[in-house]
């Protein structure tokens, strides 16, 4: 179910489509109920991912998401496995995400979140 101000409770659901940016092939499709945000289920994402492709003898190690998936918590997540994360991510950044990024080898695109 969600609920978003002004509009009536609905049964949504969030596609999800994970593409290989090197030959275009589609490394997972899902469909999640819209009661979470994006970045709440990056992780089921990623280990539906990862065991699409191991079985061909390939891993994950870079991410491009927009910026429904930087929230501080699943930066700290995609940073602890050691992925580079090529991300536009909303300011300001938890202090933990920040020293994290510091450590780690991640690209981050900060950009402010823009209202039209």
């Amino acid at each position: 179910m969600s609920v978003k101000p002004g509009k009536i409770t609905r049964l949504n659901y969030l596609g999800q489509l994970s593409v290989d940016t090197s030959s275009y092939v589609i490394t997972s499709i899902g469909a999640f109920h819209a009661d979470k945000k994006d970045c709440q289920y990056l992780d089921t994402i990623l280990e539906k991912i990862d065991n699409n492709i191991k079985e061909h003898g390939l891993a994950v190690e870079e991410i491009i998401a927009d910026a429904n998936y930087s929230s501080s918590s699943a930066l700290e997540s995609l940073i602890s496995e050691g992925l580079l994360v090529i991300s536009p991510i909303r300011v300001p950044i938890n202090p933990n995400a920040r020293a994290l990024l510091m450590k780690k080898r991640t690209t981050v695109i900060y950009a402010p979140r823009v209202m039209f």
